[in-house]
């Protein structure tokens, strides 16, 4: 069921726009109150209970890797190049989901928040109420915790969360939190209540055999009936529409068309790369950058698009003998991490993260190569979203600059070392016959893409990656790493930025880009309630909002500042 049917020129009490991770609990909570009329617009296709695909369900994250549920031509510039200039590469490739539940229904499901320290910064920064005692409540009304109860962990929200016990993980994570406690690193039973650094279980949206997508869990068949709730799928909203500085509606395009939608208010859910697109071409944004693209300007607000923040993150990977592979119904890509401390100066405790990885994807070769991602999770650089055109399909032009702060490269070094640290163990040693550092290539994100041809292709290289000697390494080098000399990168300072800069990539958490603040502060976009600074009748209430990046996966805290401004929404009158 899509939902019912909504008419071009309808007004409705609330339009959300965008059905990713925020837009879904959005329209799920406003549409309780049967007097509040929800229009929820989403640009890729809907996925309604009964109909969600098999790889959207996998526990394996298959979804990620299907052309049809992501952004197609979204590019960004991810290392510096004021920092690096030519040895940063330019246009690659950012995966965004583009489906109903958004990310929630494409990534690869964990479930972690951020620390308390992450929270007191964004009320720190203005965002007053947003402390960790405040969202609390918040993290608990979203889950259903399957493995701990407690004033910590919800047991009746919607979205499953469990952990494969420690006494499950196949044996390359095993392996490798073994290295990790004899580096004296300790087991951490919840990285969700206790937050310091050590390895412990990953927490995953998921039940027992499938994933808990927000689209699935928020958009029940009961919610979709409601009378007062329409979706519209595959529509994608060009801009809002205000009368002087009040937002009365939305115009969205379809398959050639152009509809109106009216709304008492707005709420803008499209992520931290669409929304200040979305902001920008509707005459929010910086005038400069407004007058440059023939946009008559609404409000004057600069930190659209500024702020923009991301998880740096690169791999150390490794060839896996066969007693070291997971077993195939173990379906998760990682099943434990590891947060730990750089002690690097004036940067925070538990600023990087590992994930201990036994397999890299659903294909044979994949199921041969193990890998330990690195993640930096309280990085210092920002970045910026703008305008390449004011034309609605045109995407947005992004440039992370990730690594401009020194800090940031200094921690990526010392992750990559410590993670190939682990590797030199000898009980990680006897699992692996190559450690190299590895790169997501073009070809290998195009050998992750599911399909037969894939498959048959990849059981081809697997059999010769089976055969020892030169041809492994060749094969290796060939297909999924850049340079085979991992050990010689490792204590080559300049080999190994170098490294970096080439293979640098995000976590697919971008925020920041319209983030909370005061009103007197310029650089703010919304308040503390969401609401757009300088208008009336819009809000925002997804990743883009984020003053700062948290130390985890962003996923979760998305969830959790949806259900928290659901609820601003309904305790007041609507904007301006």
């Amino acid at each position: 069921m899509v939902g019912k049917e909504a008419m071009p020129n309808e007004c409705f009490d609330v339009v959300v726009v965008g059905g990713g991770s925020s837009g879904c609990v959005l329209a799920s909570r406003l549409s309780e109150d049967p007097k509040t009329s929800v229009l929820l617009i989403e640009a890729g296709r809907d996925t309604p209970p009964g109909h969600t695909p098999d790889t959207v369900k996998d526990l394996m994250h298959r979804s990620a890797y299907e052309p049809e549920n992501m952004w197609s031509g979204l590019v960004a510039n991810y290392a510096s190049h004021a920092v690096y200039g030519s040895a940063a590469p330019t246009g690659q490739r950012v995966e965004q989901a583009r489906i109903m539940g958004g990310g929630s229904s494409v990534n690869a499901m964990a479930a972690l928040r951020g620390t308390p320290e992450d929270f007191q910064a964004w009320v720190d920064i203005g965002a007053v109420g947003w402390g960790y005692s405040d969202v609390l409540p918040y993290f608990c009304r979203v889950e259903t915790d399957n493995d701990f109860s407690g004033r910590d962990h919800g047991n009746s929200g919607p979205m499953s969360l469990r952990r494969t016990a420690r006494a499950q993980w196949p044996p390359l994570t095993r392996a490798l939190t073994e290295a990790a406690q004899r580096d004296g690193f300790r087991f951490v039973e919840d990285h969700n209540a206790a937050f310091e650094d050590g390895f412990a279980p990953i927490a995953r949206m998921a039940t027992a055999m499938e994933r808990s997508s927000v689209a699935e869990n928020y958009l029940t068949e009961k919610v979709r009936r409601r009378p007062n709730l329409h979706i519209l799928a595959d529509h994608h909203v060009d801009r809002v529409v205000f009368e002087g500085r009040r937002a009365v509606g939305v115009i969205a395009q379809s398959e050639g068309s152009v509809s109106r939608y009216g709304a008492l208010e707005v709420v803008i859910c499209a992520g931290a790369l669409q929304t200040p697109a979305i902001l920008m071409r509707s005459g929010l944004g910086a005038v400069e950058s407004l007058g440059h693209h023939g946009i008559d300007v609404v409000a004057d607000l600069p930190g659209v698009g500024r702020n923009l923040q991301e998880h740096a993150a690169a791999s150390i990977a490794a060839y896996l003998v066969p007693q070291a592979r997971q077993d195939i119904s173990n379906r998760p890509i990682h099943n434990a991490a590891l947060r730990l401390s750089s002690n690097i100066a004036d940067c925070p405790p538990s600023d990087v993260m590992m994930y201990f990885m036994n397999k890299s994807g659903w294909h044979p070769v994949s199921q041969r190569i193990g890998a330990t991602l690195v993640g930096l999770l309280k990085p210092y650089s920002r970045g910026v979203v703008t305008l390449n055109s004011r034309d609605a399909w045109a995407l947005p032009s992004v440039d992370f600059n990730m690594l401009s702060d020194p800090r940031d490269m200094a921690r990526m070094k010392f992750g990559l070392r410590r993670a190939y640290g682990f590797y030199q163990h000898a009980e990680v040693k006897t699992l692996c016959r190559a450690v190299f550092p590895a790169a997501y290539s073009e070809r290998v994100r195009n050998l992750n893409q599911h399909s037969r041809a894939n498959y048959i292709k990849s059981w081809l290289f697997s059999q010769l990656l089976d055969l020892s000697g030169p041809l492994r390494q060749r094969i290796l080098e060939m297909a999924v790493a850049q340079q085979r000399h991992a050990s010689r990168i490792m204590k080559d300072d300049d080999l190994l930025e170098a490294w970096i800069v080439s293979n640098l990539r995000g976590m697919w958490h971008p925020c920041g880009t319209c983030r909370m603040g005061r009103e007197d502060d310029r650089l703010s976009v919304v308040d503390a309630n969401g609401r757009v600074q300088g208008v009336g009748g819009l809000r925002i209430a997804d990743a883009s909002i984020m003053p700062e990046i948290p130390r985890a996966n962003t996923n979760l805290t998305v969830l959790m500042a949806a259900e928290k401004i659901s609820d601003a929404m309904k305790a007041g009158p609507v904007t301006g």
